[in-house]
């Protein structure tokens, strides 16, 4: 993702299972997170890992509603790691 992505990118996730705050359902399964590419870069020659960050901004409900949401990802990615959970390839 880090070498297609660049900052100011949408993502677009989907819940796989409802989250909570306090015991009471804040987000259904299935909601869509809209989010903002942060911070791109790909494993260089030379380096280890690839870098990838991604803020979320808000929610879409499955009744189409809009929920504000703020929080962010920050992932480091060793490209061994990387080339095993895709079959190598």
């Amino acid at each position: 993702m880090s070498r297609k992505n660049k900052p100011g990118d949408e993502v677009i996730a989907k819940t796989t299972q409802d989250v909570k705050s306090d015991g009471k359902v804040v987000l259904p399964k299935g909601s869509k997170i809209v989010a903002k590419v942060t911070q791109a870069q790909a494993r260089a020659k030379g380096q280890d890992e690839s870098q990838l960050g991604i803020a979320f901004d808000h929610a879409i409900l499955k009744d189409g509603s809009q929920m504000p949401v703020s929080f962010a990802i920050q992932a480091v990615g060793n490209s061994e790691s990387a080339a095993s959970a895709d079959g190598g390839g």
